[in-house]
């Protein structure tokens, strides 16, 4: 009896022939004692485990048997050893059904027949399966990631950081540089910038459709890319030609608008006083 406890759901597919349910609801009252029949299904709680049965039509192919297949679902913290005795005796239970259970991702179907060191390998081998795959799909992944950041640089080497006041950036990048900190922010919000430049010609989109993705390109090591605000600021101070656009998706973000939080600027500042203490009211708060 306990060595069902090592799945935690068994779920049964089996064929609606004439009386059919009746034998099955024999075969698993065998095991538990509150097992019932019911019009579309039966279950059964016992223990640590859920026992279900789903009905579907045979076909002539299926002759007469009762049961289609068995699924099980193991435990957590079950040895391999204990899922394989578990699920060879649940099919010599249910009339030599095929039992198919998963076991840290890794599905193996057994029968009553099979040896369990055989099917101990066989679930070893899928594992590794699965690791290949994984590893093939990381890789894929990887190398497309290294294409992306590839074109993103082509894009950022040909161009120009459009600013409606050169000095002004000129000051924001002087007061930001003193620190390697600083000038990898002034670096990733160069890049972004020009990314978005070029995303909003080609595309057509507006700034708010691709300034997310334009991070993440501008951002190959993953450094800012989730830190909009420090960046943006930035931009903002300096005079960049989608500054008004910018400030109006950071406070959208943010869920901060004119309208409920003064304190947040939507407007940049003007061009005259860029670097001047008195406008910072106007500017987007330094977010980290």
């Amino acid at each position: 009896m306990r060595l069902f406890g090592t799945f935690s759901k068994i779920e049964i597919t089996a064929f609606d022939q004439k009386g059919s349910f009746s034998p099955l609801v024999d075969i698993l009252g065998g095991l538990y004692q509150n097992v019932t029949p019911g019009d579309l299904a039966l279950a059964a709680v016992c223990g640590d485990n859920l026992i279900s049965v789903k009905k579907i039509e045979p076909t002539a192919e299926d002759g007469d048997k009762l049961i289609k297949d068995v699924k099980a679902e193991v435990g957590v913290s079950k040895p391999i050893d204990d899922t394989v005795r578990a699920a060879i005796h649940l099919s010599g239970i249910l009339q030599s059904a095929p039992v198919t259970f998963d076991f840290n991702g890794a599905k193996v179907e057994v029968t009553s027949s099979d040896n369990p060191q055989d099917v101990v390998v066989r679930w070893w081998e899928a594992m590794e399966e699965n690791r290949c795959l994984y590893e093939a799909k990381v890789a894929a992944e990887d190398a497309a990631r290294i294409n992306e950041l590839d074109a993103a640089q082509k894009i950022i080497d040909k161009t120009p950081l459009e600013l409606k006041d050169a000095e002004g950036w000129q000051n924001v990048v002087d007061l930001t540089k003193g620190s390697l900190l600083g000038i990898a922010l002034i670096d990733f919000t160069e890049r972004w910038a020009k990314l978005i430049q070029h995303e909003t010609k080609v595309t057509g989109q507006p700034l708010s459709q691709v300034a997310e993705k334009a991070a993440n390109l501008a951002d190959g090591e993953g450094v800012f890319g989730a830190h909009y605000a420090d960046a943006a600021f930035l931009l903002v101070r300096g005079g960049w030609v989608y500054e008004k656009q910018l400030c109006a998706w950071c406070n959208e973000r943010s869920g901060l608008t004119q309208k409920n939080d003064s304190s947040y600027g939507v407007e940049p500042p003007e061009r005259e006083s860029v670097g001047k203490k008195k406008d910072t009211a106007n500017c987007l708060k330094l977010n980290s």
